[in-house]
């Protein structure tokens, strides 16, 4: 994304009511105008909230080292992927050594404040990985708070699953079960899907 494509973002962006900028990757980091995209926001003669979809572990990569303070300063909200508290499910879901990346990751990010500070807010995303839902959503986040503070001492403040996969990873998964998706379709839940009321710029 360049900058002339930011700056356009942002004006139309201040003249709005929306009070939140979502910001979804990949990891949305990576922008290189990123910065500056997050800090004119916040300095909005009416400032809004930033929300990023972060992969945490882009704070172990060379160059990204500034996330945790940055988004301190700027009360960043942050949305985190997190599988699984167990390093084997992580690791099998996302490649090996990506447990042990964001379990460093997300040190950082309780340091300068994540999930300690009231103000600062670190929730964890869960996502089966497979073609099933994920279990109640109240249940599973007490295990990951229990799970990550014994083992880690790492603080989060909420859990939120998720079900959602590649359209092509589904479709095998259907046809190599015998699960045809005509057979199982249900109109009633058309009138909620998200795709009709939100708009995806990538």
């Amino acid at each position: 994304m360049t900058r002339e494509t930011v700056d356009r973002i942002l004006e139309w962006f201040d003249k709005t009511d929306i009070p939140t900028l979502d910001l979804t990757g990949g990891t949305p980091e990576m922008i290189p105008d990123f910065r500056h995209l997050a800090e004119s926001v916040r300095n909005f003669k009416k400032p809004r909230t930033v929300m990023t979809r972060l992969n945490a572990t882009i704070i172990e990569e060379p160059r990204y080292e500034w996330i945790p303070e940055f988004h301190a300063k700027h009360k960043v909200v942050i949305i985190a992927s997190m599988p699984c508290y167990s390093p084997d499910n992580v690791n099998e879901q996302r490649g090996e050594g990506v447990f042990d990346a964001s379990i460093s990751a997300f040190l950082k990010l309780n340091a300068v404040g994540y999930g300690r500070d009231p103000e600062l807010e670190i929730n964890f995303v869960y996502n089966p990985k497979g073609a099933f839902l994920p279990p109640e959503q109240k249940g599973l986040e007490a295990d990951y708070q229990k799970q990550m503070k014994e083992h880690f001492n790492i603080d989060f403040n909420s859990l939120y699953c998720i079900a959602n996969m590649a359209i092509s990873r589904f479709s095998s998964y259907l046809k190599r079960n015998s699960q045809l998706l005509r057979d199982t379709f249900t109109p009633s839940t058309v009138s909620g899907l998200m795709c009709r009321n939100t708009i995806n710029a990538s």
